[in-house]
């Protein structure tokens, strides 16, 4: 009898707490575990200490030479920087010593000190005499500075391919992202047994402008990659075959008077102009994005960091 009545009272005991509101015996949960938790006042904090390892300066060489654009070789010589350094004049090694040969004969190089480089719109700090460069020529480079070492690097103008025409779409479906596109028709002929690598810009030509201005645009074509506003080609898939290739435009960037035009600038690179160009693309995806290796900013400066190249282009009005 008693074992019964001690039973009873437990359970009426008990009965109050089975009638408290669902969310209130989750408050009282919570705020009992937050009591326990704060007892600890480290308990989700842990502090490393980490010492990050010196990294030895070197030199960036940045290059481009294309003689569609110049008869000049500029230069852009920086040095490169710690994780937590900030960018300063102190970057651009002005008093840089630099030796260009081509085919064996040195090159004049002219001085052009950046010192404010919030003002400086040409990215070079020095420039080399006029000069003419035929395929097959090699251009080599060696860049000298007191508190680095020496860097190096050597190029070969690629032989120039002319495309047979370049032909206006201004009906060429949708691209990649479903937005309907007018394009560029590409028709060359690719050399056969030796890698080519190309690089196709489009310029807006209009009446009213001093100098066309850039249009992006991009490809579906598996051969390309983007790079920039700029499409790059490998002729792994389609070596020594005559090939049509179609670069696209949105609709924003197609004609809207009729003195508009196209012009393409169609280039023979050279590969390290390729990879690097590529690894740009690659390198700027994985910025912020976690389910990305980081990627590696292709080089061909030995001893140093950045790309020396020289392009061989031809510039045709899309029709």
């Amino acid at each position: 009898m008693s074992s019964k009545a001690n039973s009873k009272d437990e359970e009426m005991n008990w009965k109050p707490l089975r009638n408290v509101p669902f969310a209130i015996k989750i408050f009282f949960g919570m705020f009992t575990l937050g009591v326990l938790l704060s007892s600890c006042e480290d308990f989700f904090e842990t502090s490393v200490k980490i010492d990050l390892p010196e990294q030895e300066s070197r030199i960036a060489v940045h290059s481009f030479y294309d003689n569609q654009v110049d008869s000049t070789f500029r230069f852009l010589i920086t040095k490169t920087r710690g994780v937590l350094e900030r960018s300063s004049e102190q970057d651009y090694l002005n008093d840089a010593e630099i030796r260009l040969l081509i085919n064996g004969a040195e090159a004049t190089i002219i001085p052009e000190p950046i010192i404010d480089p919030s003002e400086n719109r040409n990215a070079f700090n020095f420039i080399s005499e006029m000069v003419q460069l035929g395929p097959g020529n090699k251009v080599e480079l060696s860049v000298h500075h007191p508190d680095h070492n020496t860097v190096f690097a050597s190029q070969s103008l690629p032989e120039l391919i002319i495309p047979d025409s370049v032909v206006f779409i201004a009906n060429a479906g949708l691209d990649s992202d479903g937005v309907r596109v007018s394009g560029i028709d590409i028709y060359f002929q690719d050399p056969p047994g030796i890698k080519n690598y190309y690089q196709i810009s489009v310029f807006r030509i209009r009446d009213n402008q001093f100098s066309p201005s850039s249009v992006f645009i991009s490809s579906i074509d598996p051969a390309t990659t983007q790079y920039s506003s700029s499409v790059l080609v490998d002729d792994q898939i389609f070596d020594g075959e005559y090939r049509r290739l179609r670069v696209q435009i949105r609709a924003w960037g197609t004609p809207n008077a009729p003195t508009d035009t196209f012009e393409v600038h169609f280039s023979s690179i050279p590969r390290d102009l390729y990879l690097y160009g590529r690894s740009i693309e690659q390198y700027f995806y994985s910025v912020d994005n976690p389910f990305t290796t980081p990627a590696q900013i292709y080089s061909n400066i030995e001893n140093g960091v950045g790309i020396f190249s020289v392009s061989n282009t031809v510039s045709m009005v899309a029709r």
